[in-house]
């Protein structure tokens, strides 16, 4: 080994890792490559390549001829290989998505504790590829944490700048090569690494900048590709040539001509607008939202929101800050992946999905999930350790009800206004010298107005604790409601009654507006009926009763616009069965107070079964409400129970009802009181005479705060219209209403950059334009193809080339993937072809013909369109071509070709921007 080589163990085997590698030893370095995935080291020790990368497989046979390169599944036998002590550890194991799963950041976390618990002197670990910024902070939060035996190392960043298909000469022979360290001693250390590169530029600088200078790179050479494509647009409208535009700016030495090259954009991953997700806003409500509905809040908010997340790599689930989210249009099919228990979602084809292999996750496109594959599901939401409590004054002052000046205020039991001379004063100036009504205030004992109150309380002259107020709007003997309500088990059970027994009215009458709110039983039901009126009472709100003998119900009503305000409009329960809801409040409850939520709900709309021939029981629930069924499964996950969904349609109903089921000894023993005290008994009776516990069929518990669900089904859905992306810090991982757990949707760095920005208080306007940019021209392709061909139905589409560029397999964001939904979205035929990336894409695109060679993919197609422009297309003998097209229509997505040729030929030739 050389006298000034380095022994570096580089962990990650995928584009940026395996070129790194292979490149460090070209150097002259000691490197071990390391990868979990044992059929990727298997393939290498044969000296065979997991992956394409031009040169890339004679640099590996060299150095491993040489002894300088070698491969390993352990990071301990890395970090000590052949008895000598790794000095750097490079972390490449890459963005979201990836099909080994290693883009996962949970992934950089377990190598993070790998690293620390086999470091046994000073260690450099070097975040080597493009990940979020503030990565390397958590790397070394978590080397700290597991490093026990105190062994001094540093974290640096040294991002990487490879264009694919050209990356060994971009490494060995680098525009730049940035570092960001922490240390003197890291730096020094890193130096000695890229010494045999000292005539390339060498930027040293610290940790966050070397993150960011990555981020900012990708973006801002994604702006100018996207202004190009701007461009090239107005030139095909006014008859300019893109490419004579392009070489005019590129001649001002401030512009440049690198990246003004007109195209067809880059891809992305999302989910239908419908699907909603488990989020603590920044006030710490937990909220279910649909995905479409949180990206309209979060454009308007200024504070941190966090997503429930799930990481993988210890089965924990907690919240964690969302760092995206974005809508783009879509035009193509989506896949809805249903499971046991009837729970699903709908995603785009290549969205990375989690699933379990051999008690570990990894990740795979949603394209390539098949019945045999479990998802991830939540069982446990981070609660409060205990109730909290609204003050009903705080709330009117942020929002006042359109009944604000009717509502008066008085104490709570006997007592009467104690007011100051001060205090009497400023009452006689806010009531405009009206002393009948201070007199009456301070010394009859009558109510002030809410805004007096409010008025006083500002001016610092009451000294009355809002615990001591109660507020009304009627006169007479009217409904009282304290102003501090606490949110209690009780409580919580009373709204589980009223979203599943109750309802609110509005009625006028000759005092004007009243609002009532009315709960529903079965005259028998007399446990649940004095429940709520104990409830009532406890709190101090009046209530009347009212027995529909005809009917044999029993209704409890109470009269009160500041108590249905409340329920409604603060609390957000709904206003009958459809509108229903699982009030937010309830989610950030205690464990008990959720229990206590679905036990008042299931006493409502819910039904006990017991099994005639064996003692099971199980428990049933009903509801018009969506946003009901959702939430209640929801707080069913929170508590570690797992309730099975339907819907279906009764009879002459004009909405399907949504059914839940919860089943399984342990999960009805969670909830035996669900049904009140008579059934109970008879539940816990039957529970013990179960001779065994039959594990459910469903889905496995893997932890106490996860398990796991198979799917039972995959099925393609066409749509038109938006759809959402978003990602979420460290674990890249997010909980939807279903109960189920999704990956990030995108890495891709101009997103990242744009709502790191936002996330930092700066709304990066530009950016955002950027990315609109190139989703408007994906639809290019398409439709230039429609102004040849007229109408696409039936019509073959012959596409030249797959990948996201030329010399690489990389499917990842490739415009390939939208350009063939669009296409098969208008009923047409595809056949393409692509030297490299057929193996991933056939993963990834389905329906379509994989032809052998270019000449059998253009064979019979109505119309021929270039994506990726690979050498041998320029090559190829286009007069056979013209004989096997059955139209000759050419529509170049890369301006490959020269157009005065192409037509020469014979071909309709179209191109970006092109006259």
């Amino acid at each position: 080994m050389k006298k000034d080589a380095v022994n570096i163990a580089v962990i990650g085997t995928g584009y940026v890792g395996l070129v790194s590698g292979a490149c460090f030893a070209e150097m002259g370095h000691m490197v071990i490559c390391v990868d979990n995935d044992e059929n990727k080291i298997r393939m290498l020790k044969k000296l065979k390549m997991p992956i394409y990368e031009e040169g890339l497989e004679d640099l590996v046979k060299k150095n491993v001829k040489a002894k300088r390169l070698f491969f390993t599944t352990s990071i301990k036998e890395a970090m000590h290989y052949g008895g000598i002590r790794t000095e750097a550890v490079f972390i490449a194991v890459g963005t979201p998505p990836r099909e080994d799963g290693s883009a996962d950041l949970s992934a950089v976390e377990k190598v993070s504790m790998d690293v620390a618990l086999n470091m046994s002197d000073y260690t450099l670990v070097v975040e080597k590829s493009t990940v979020p910024v503030e990565t390397c902070h958590w790397i070394e939060k978590t080397i700290s944490r597991y490093n026990k035996k105190n062994i001094p190392f540093d974290v640096c960043s040294n991002p990487e700048f490879l264009k694919e298909g050209v990356a060994i000469n971009d490494f060995l022979k680098p525009d730049r090569i940035v570092i960001g360290v922490p240390s003197k001693r890291a730096e020094e250390l890193m130096k000695k690494i890229y010494a045999p590169l000292s005539k390339y530029p060498l930027l040293i600088c610290d940790v966050k900048s070397a993150e960011l200078i990555k981020h900012a790179s990708n973006s801002f050479l994604s702006t100018k590709i996207s202004f190009i494509n701007a461009v090239a647009n107005i030139c095909e409208k006014t008859g300019a040539s893109v490419e004579l535009v392009a070489k005019g700016m590129g001649l001002d030495k401030r512009i440049g001509p690198d990246f003004l090259k007109a195209g067809i954009g880059f891809g992305g991953f999302c989910l239908h607008p419908d699907e909603v997700v488990i989020v603590r806003c920044p006030s710490g409500k937990i909220r279910l939202l649909p995905i479409s509905m949180l990206y309209e809040e979060i454009k308007t908010s200024d504070g941190v929101w966090e997503a429930l997340s799930f990481d993988s790599s210890k089965n924990q689930i907690h919240f964690q800050p969302i760092t995206a989210i974005s809508q783009r249009l879509y035009d193509g099919n989506l896949l809805r992946i249903k499971t046991k228990m009837g729970k699903e979602v709908t995603v785009t084809q290549d969205h990375p999905i989690l699933i379990l292999k051999s008690s570990l996750w990894e990740i795979k496109p949603a394209s390539e999930i098949t019945i045999t594959d479990w998802l991830p599901v939540f069982l446990s939401i981070p609660s409060s350790p205990k109730h909290i409590s609204i003050d009903l004054i705080e709330s009117f002052k942020l929002r006042p009800p359109s009944f604000f000046s009717m509502i008066k205020v008085r104490p709570r039991g006997d007592k009467r206004w104690t007011l100051t001379p001060l205090a009497r004063k400023k009452l006689l100036e806010i009531t405009q010298r009206n002393q009948s009504r201070v007199y009456d205030i301070t010394l009859r004992g009558k109510p002030m107005s809410l805004k007096e109150y409010i008025e006083l309380e500002r001016c610092g002259l009451l000294n009355w604790s809002h615990e001591d107020i109660e507020l009304y709007t009627a006169k007479g003997n009217t409904t009282c409601v304290p102003a501090i309500i606490k949110i209690t088990d009780d409580f919580c059970r009373l709204l589980g009654y009223l979203t599943a027994e109750g309802c609110m009215l509005e009625e006028s009458s000759e005092r004007g507006v009243r609002e009532r709110i009315i709960f529903h039983f079965h005259e028998s039901e007399e446990e649940f009926i004095n429940d709520v009126k104990y409830i009532l009472s406890e709190m101090g709100i009046r209530w009347t009763t009212f027995h529909v003998q005809q009917h044999h119900t029993m209704r409890i009503l109470i009269s009160s616009r500041i108590f249905a305000y409340f329920l409604r409009e603060i609390l957000h329960c709904g206003r009958d069965s459809y509108t229903a809801n699982v009030p937010d409040i309830v989610m950030v409850c205690p464990n008990s107070g959720r229990k206590a939520f679905l036990e008042g709900a299931y006493r409502g709309d819910g039904s006990v079964y017991y099994h005639r021939h064996s003692p099971a029981v199980t428990y049933d629930f009903g509801t018009v409400s969506k946003n009901m069924a959702t939430g209640i499964i929801t707080l069913a996950h929170s508590i570690g129970i797992v309730p099975s969904y339907k819907t279906a349609w009764q009879n002459k109903s004009t909405m399907p009802a949504h059914f839940l089921r919860i089943s399984g000894a342990s999960q009805i023993g969670l909830l035996n009181g669900v049904k009140g005290v008579r059934h109970k008994s008879e539940i816990l009776q039957r529970l013990n005479l179960l001779k065994r516990k039959i594990s459910p069929t469903g889905y496995k518990i893997i932890s106490s705060q996860a398990g796991a669900i198979r799917v039972t089904s995959i099925e393609k859905i066409p749509y038109k219209g938006p759809v959402y992306s978003m990602e979420v810090e460290k674990w890249e991982t997010f909980a939807t209403g279903s109960g189920l757990i999704l990956h990030n949707c995108f890495p891709k760095d101009l997103e990242a950059f744009y709502w790191l920005s936002k996330q930092k208080g700066y709304d990066f306007h530009l950016l955002k334009a950027v990315m609109a940019i190139n989703e408007e021209q994906k639809k290019w392709m398409v439709n230039k193809v429609t102004d040849e061909l007229w109408n696409l139905e039936g019509k073959t589409i012959a596409l030249l080339g797959l990948a996201f560029k030329p010399l690489t397999d990389d499917m990842r964001f490739a415009p390939s993937i939208d350009i063939v939904r669009a296409f098969l979205s208008k009923g047409s035929k595809i056949k393409a072809y692509d030297p490299a990336a057929m193996p991933n894409a056939k993963k990834i695109i389905k329906d379509i013909y994989f032809a052998k060679d270019a000449y059998d993919c253009v064979k019979d197609a109505d119309c021929i369109c270039l994506i990726t422009e690979w050498k041998e297309f320029a090559e190829l003998d286009f007069s056979r071509v013209l004989k096997l097209v059955k139209h000759p229509v050419l529509i170049d997505g890369r301006n490959f070709y020269s157009p005065e040729k192409m037509r020469s030929l014979g071909f309709i030739y179209k191109s970006v921007g092109r006259p």
